[in-house]
């Protein structure tokens, strides 16, 4: 009697498949990769020197007098970008209270400003950093309070212990305030 035994293993062609699949898989992403265009990385070298004031605007150390000043010292000659608040005439004229007069030269001076605008190309500062001049005129009103005589920004430790050190002086004068009213209250007869 010959029994005939099935050598193969029972989960054989299940493998196969799987094996073949990830092969297949494997070959597609290699082609696919292969031919992927590759990403040109920007260099510290490559890439455009910016204005001083908008990296001394990042600096924590950056004293503000020298920051403001380099700042007006770029923007002296060229054409300032215009600000919000300088498009909507009526609330300038309601905020600033201008009369007629100084009204309509404000009007004048903008409708040429205007015209040098459509001269101005891409790469002209007033266009190119707008959005960077806004945001040192929001840097500029934000570290005022915070500027000491030599001109240095307090860092966020000087601000807290300031903020702390105020909190305890309201804290006394109110203390202070209350028990001063409490020994000037008359007393009522009993």
């Amino acid at each position: 009697m010959f029994v005939q035994h099935n050598r193969s293993w029972p989960g054989a062609p299940g493998i196969l498949k799987q094996l073949c699949c990830l092969l297949l898989f494997c070959s597609i992403t290699a082609v696919t990769k292969s031919q992927a265009v590759p990403v040109k990385t920007a260099h510290p070298k490559n890439q455009p020197k910016l204005p001083s004031w908008i990296t001394m605007m990042d600096d924590p150390n950056v004293n503000y007098y020298d920051a403001i000043k380099t700042f007006n010292d770029y923007w002296k000659k060229k054409i300032k970008p215009v600000e919000e608040d300088e498009l909507d005439e009526s609330a300038a004229s309601a905020n600033e209270m201008l009369s007629k007069r100084k009204a309509r030269e404000k009007a004048r001076e903008r409708e040429r400003e205007e015209r040098r605008r459509g001269r101005l190309t891409g790469d002209d500062p007033t266009i190119k950093y707008a959005f960077e001049y806004k945001r040192f005129l929001h840097w500029q009103l934000e570290m005022e309070p915070f500027v000491q005589p030599d001109g240095h920004i307090k860092n966020m430790d000087q601000r807290i212990k300031d903020w702390e050190t105020q909190k305890q002086d309201q804290k006394n004068r109110k203390k202070q305030t209350d028990s001063s009213h409490q020994k000037n209250k008359p007393q009522a007869n009993q």
